[in-house]
């Protein structure tokens, strides 16, 4: 298991070796303008590492739901989990609860691949996940203080489907040691072998979905596995 204390950081995308005879380096301009190709290549690779190909993201704001489309679009099965029905009633339609640019399109190419689902809860999805990320909000109290009661019932929620090998990352804006104080003694109690990272968010709005693709991300975690997976 991990924690976000000891935190050796991965702020860029790992390095594949190429075979000999690749194609890869003729085919980087072509990529590199186009995100769904250059995630589906780094995708393709990293499948001979890990066999993550099913995601559960909990909680679809601004970060979740940007994120979850991004990766429905380039080829995971991706399922959202959001206890606001309204706003799945709207997104089930293709329409998104915020602007962002592209943001609408990305949403009904994801439905149309029918790589994106919803559901209030997570005993509704249609598959088993091996990666759970938590983006839930973390609204301040009166005050001051952050709450984490949303966060908690995520990780209750994810406690009782996880599974030995299961990845949890959390995204959420939260202070240091929020894994391991809050969402680790939870997980613990189901007594299995899982694996935890924090990769916080950073993207800009109205940007979301372009750094999303191109952006490095920060990625902490206790062993240099964990990390690689998450990347």
């Amino acid at each position: 298991m991990s924690n976000d204390l000891n935190i050796p950081v991965n702020n860029s995308e790992p390095t594949v070796p190429q075979p000999k005879g690749s194609t890869r380096e003729n085919e980087h301009s072509k990529d590199e303008h186009d995100p769904e190709a250059a995630g589906s290549t780094v995708r393709e690779l990293k499948k001979q590492l890990f066999s993550d190909e099913k995601i559960c993201i909990i909680g679809l704001g601004y970060v979740g739901l940007t994120l979850a489309v991004s990766m429905a679009n380039v080829g995971y099965q991706v399922h959202g989990v959001e206890i606001r029905q309204d706003v799945l009633d709207k997104l089930e339609q293709g329409k998104p609860t915020f602007f962002e640019e592209g943001l609408s399109s990305e949403l009904k190419s994801a439905l149309k691949k029918k790589t994106l689902t919803f559901s209030t809860s997570i005993d509704k999805i249609p598959f088993k996940p091996s990666v759970y990320i938590i983006t839930v909000g973390t609204p301040l109290k009166a005050d001051g203080r952050v709450r984490l009661d949303m966060i908690e019932n995520a990780a209750r929620e994810i406690k009782t489907f996880l599974a030995d090998g299961d990845l949890v990352i959390l995204r959420s804006t939260v202070r240091i040691a929020t894994a391991r104080n809050v969402i680790m003694p939870i997980l613990d109690e189901k007594n299995v072998n899982y694996h935890v990272a924090v990769c916080p968010e950073r993207t800009l709005e109205g940007y979301a979905l372009k750094e999303l693709h191109y952006l490095p991300q920060i990625i902490g975690a206790d062993d240099l596995q964990t990390r690689e997976r998450c990347s």
